[in-house]
């Protein structure tokens, strides 16, 4: 069964009465997007089992039936996906609800009559986490507007506002970057009130690392700005790619190509990203990549990396 809907949903292949018949074994994406859809599904009481994979996509490390915020490594997976990322294959073994907006939002559609009332402002801790807060449903707004409140936060250099969704997101995203979506989960599903997570001292000891190990890795990270883009290399155990490709791109508004050396993955934001995934970063054999607009991500064999790196000049 394929429809088409109103809402963010696009492609709906399953019914919300099966996703609700069983408890399921869930794999979800370790950033505040699928952490928060792992949320909303274990509210409402369907999950058996929640694990985080290491590779994105990876259903093969852990027996899984429901994967979030995710597009599985090969069509070959039996179970169902709720995601927002590009380039599903036509042919798949596995059923699919789909949408261009955060899996947040798509989980939110399906079964919004069933979350707690007083905890729905969790939601748009995702959907802002995937950088979409526009996308934020209006009733949640209206029921939580400080989601929408600015605060001073003291950053490296200077005091800049940012609103408190954002924040209570960036919270979420330093323990997944410190390698910690499971601790992530947990203080998010602690929390009763966004204040509640605001105040959470494991998190913003997260954060406070966070902010320590990116200092180090920016002061020897190598830069290269070309025509189209600013390619950077960093070499670090934590995912600081994704973090220092957005400062960086919301600074020199440039699209910006982040490779960690250390881990392999490397992250894409801005206009051109993806065009460089589909039409550049492609070619090269052993390297995955994908994503959604502004936003790509991927990973390189460690032995492809003189080829990866060549291929990026090319077109830099």
């Amino acid at each position: 069964m394929t429809c088409e809907t109103n809402m963010g949903i696009q492609i709906l292949e399953v019914t919300k009465e099966d996703l609700l018949s069983m408890k399921w074994r869930c794999m979800t994406h370790a950033d505040a997007d699928g952490i928060v859809s792992a949320w909303i599904c274990k509210s409402i009481d369907i999950l058996s089992r929640l694990k985080f994979p290491k590779e994105f996509g990876d259903y093969k490390e852990e027996p899984c039936d429901l994967m979030l915020d995710m597009r599985p490594i090969d069509n070959k997976f039996n179970g169902i996906v709720i995601d927002h990322h590009l380039d599903h294959p036509k042919e798949r073994q596995y059923r699919l609800v789909w949408g261009y907006v955060p899996t947040s939002l798509l989980c939110y559609e399906l079964f919004k009559d069933k979350i707690p009332e007083d905890e729905l402002w969790k939601v748009a801790i995702g959907i802002a986490g995937d950088g979409q807060p526009e996308h934020i449903p209006l009733e949640i707004i209206n029921k939580f507007p400080e989601l929408f409140y600015s605060d001073i936060y003291f950053g490296w250099k200077d005091e800049y506002s940012i609103l408190l969704c954002f924040r209570a997101s960036s919270l979420i995203n330093a323990c997944c970057r410190l390698n910690n979506p499971t601790q992530a989960f947990t203080r998010l599903d602690k929390a009763k009130t966004l204040m509640d997570l605001l105040d959470d001292q494991v998190l913003k000891n997260s954060i406070e690392e966070l902010r320590r190990l990116r200092s180090q890795v920016e002061k020897k990270m190598k830069v290269i700005r070309g025509a189209r883009a600013i390619y950077i290399e960093i070499e670090t155990p934590a995912k600081l790619e994704g973090v220092i490709a957005q400062s960086i791109m919301d600074k020199k508004d440039m699209t910006v190509i982040c490779l960690n050396k250390e881990t392999g993955n490397f992250s894409i934001r801005g206009y051109l990203a993806l065009w460089y995934c589909k039409e550049v970063i492609s070619q090269v054999e052993g390297v995955t990549c994908g994503g959604h607009a502004k936003f790509v991500g991927g990973k390189i064999m460690p032995s492809k990396y003189f080829n990866f790196r060549k291929q990026i000049m090319k077109f830099l």
